[in-house]
């Protein structure tokens, strides 16, 4: 049995520690900003980052991914300069650390990819049990540690990692990674990874989160039309058969309108619409280099403080909407700088997996493309996006790990 790397422990230890420690843990030692006090992962990213460069043997990194990440901080760090305000820098840890960790990809790292991915389902299944039973019992628990109890007509609760919808994120995340143990595990892995899948699906329908809900519906047609022929009918039948017992059950006793309810006539949706054009149009006003970090959607905010005031219009601090918050903060040019870090690192890595390993990855990043499109998770929850760029981290080394195989029987060709 191959052992696990220090590399590859590092990346395992950040994510369970994203998803498992308590907030009011995140919170020891890390900075107090403007009466907030903000998440130490601001620490744990760059301990993690020596750690691995100290045991990368390789000791190679991609030039041309660093020079962006360079040409990215000096751009983020002028935008502080000339936009200055009180949460800007730790606002930019939490956008570059995270993307920092790709830069240690190694193939290394990529060798343990049958090890890793096994971890990571793993997760993923303790993930939705934990989601599964606090949706039901929940209520129960708190009643009985007098806690706060649900009052909406939706059971929507937070977790370690974050919001409801912050939690379906993550378990959108992860259903390609499941996806991609079917090229490696064996037949006792495989049943572990279908119900992990069918757990994630009613988790995330739990969650009630309607951009995941649609998500989800596309993965189905994606993973049809790519693998459907492939996949048993038996294996179909019970996956199907499982989720429509779970449905049926919750369905029974806790209302799922939400995912349902017509979109175009939900307050939700319409405060959703509305924070998007009051940004786009703040956007309008600064549109090469921003109107600056923070200025107005802020990391660190107290409840009471949801809500601010853009150019007149009454906004949400959170526009749930990643692309008009690079746009409102960065501008075009650092919307181009962001898009252009994700089609380097496709062409440098992505393009040397395995088939289906590669379609796979295709998919994760097309649901979270999709996902941001209701939510900013990835720039302004450090905890989120620590697990989505260890993820690419891990599918780059195994890009990596790939390529160097490749390489080494062109070697052996050429000899001959």
């Amino acid at each position: 049995m191959k052992k696990i790397n220090i590399s590859n422990i590092t990346s395992v230890i950040l994510i369970i520690y994203s998803l498992f420690a308590f907030t009011s843990f995140k919170k020891i030692g890390s900075p107090y900003i403007d009466g907030i006090q903000g998440n130490n992962l601001i620490y744990l990213i760059p301990i993690v980052l020596f750690i691995k460069f100290l045991t990368n043997s390789e000791k190679k990194i991609n030039l041309k991914i660093v020079i962006l990440f360079l040409i990215y901080i000096i751009y983020l760090l002028l935008n502080l300069i000339f936009n200055y305000n009180s949460q800007a820098f730790y606002s930019i840890m939490i956008i570059i650390l995270p993307m920092l960790l790709i830069t240690s990809a190694n193939k290394s790292e990529g060798k343990n990819v049958n090890q890793i991915i096994k971890v990571l389902v793993s997760l993923g299944l303790i993930y939705s049990i934990f989601i599964i039973f606090e949706f039901f019992f929940y209520n129960i628990i708190a009643q009985y540690f007098n806690l706060n109890t649900t009052a909406d007509y939706v059971t929507r609760h937070t977790t370690m990692l974050g919001s409801s919808i912050t939690t379906s994120y993550y378990l959108l995340l992860n259903i390609p990674i499941c996806f991609m143990g079917f090229h490696y595990f064996d037949k006792k892995w495989k049943k572990i990874t279908i119900i992990t899948i069918i757990l994630s699906v009613f988790s995330i329908i739990l969650e009630q989160s309607r951009i995941c809900f649609v998500i989800l519906g596309i993965y189905l047609i994606l993973y049809f039309l790519l693998f459907g022929k492939k996949v048993k009918l038996s294996t179909k039948i019970l996956a199907v058969l499982g989720i429509i017992f779970l449905l049926s059950w919750v369905m029974s006793n806790e209302s799922l309108s939400r995912l349902y309810t017509d979109y175009s006539d939900n307050t939700s949706t319409q405060t959703r619409i509305s924070i998007i054009k009051i940004g786009f149009n703040e956007f309008l006003n600064k549109p090469i280099l921003g109107s600056g970090i923070s200025t107005y959607y802020k990391r660190l905010w107290h409840g009471e403080s949801r809500y601010i005031l853009i150019n007149g219009g009454l906004s949400l601090i959170d526009p749930h909407n990643i692309y008009i918050y690079i746009l409102v903060e960065q501008g075009i040019m650092g919307m181009m700088l962001f898009v252009t870090i994700f089609i380097l690192i496709i062409k440098e890595y992505i393009k040397y997996m395995p088939k289906y390993i590669r379609i796979n990855t295709y998919i994760l990043i097309l649901g979270q493309l999709l996902a941001f499109y209701g939510g900013s998770q990835l720039i302004n929850e450090i905890s989120y996006s620590t697990i989505f760029w260890n993820y690419m981290l891990i599918l780059c080394s195994i890009g990596l790990y790939e390529r160097s195989k490749k390489d080494e029987t062109n070697s052996i060709c050429n000899l001959w």
